[in-house]
């Protein structure tokens, strides 16, 4: 099995010279040998995938916290039952106010994935995050489970 290099997260996009980003990526090459051996990554194409849904996922890294920014068409595109016109017009980014991601993500996720539904605040708490944006209350338990970190309590 080949591990990753900096070459390979240049090559795909990945912005190595911010900062933030650069000390992603210097957290995953030096903890990548023991990751990959206790979740069983043990061959070339494990890796290209998930190399390939980090960086589709996170935006190579810049979007670890889910972007709720969107405008009311999106909305209404991407959750179609989840949020009526009015609803996509009063919450959706517009050139009279930006978008209200607190409420979009209570309209989207709330109720739902283990979250309780508004004003519980689950659907924006337990909005996607990291490489693989994990979301909802349940991915979050269950992501939490796998690492030994409390992501219930603490989902930042």
């Amino acid at each position: 099995m080949r591990l990753l290099t900096l070459a390979d997260f240049q090559a795909t996009g990945w912005h190595v010279n911010d900062p933030q980003i650069q000390a992603l990526v210097n957290g995953i090459l030096t903890t990548q040998e023991d990751v990959f051996a206790k979740y069983g990554i043990t061959k070339d194409l494990h890796i290209v995938h998930m190399m390939a849904q980090f960086s589709h996922e996170s935006g190579e890294g810049t979007d670890l916290p889910e972007s709720l920014n969107y405008k009311p068409s999106a909305l209404l595109a991407q959750w179609p039952t989840h949020f009526t016109a009015a609803q996509a017009q009063a919450y959706g980014r517009t050139s009279a106010h930006p978008a209200n991601q607190k409420m979009i993500g209570e309209l989207a996720y709330g109720g739902r994935m283990g979250n309780d539904s508004a004003p519980s605040e689950d659907g924006y708490n337990y909005r996607g995050r990291g490489l693989i944006q994990t979301t909802g209350k349940s991915g979050y338990a269950a992501l939490g489970a796998l690492t030994g970190l409390d992501l219930v309590n603490s989902p930042e």
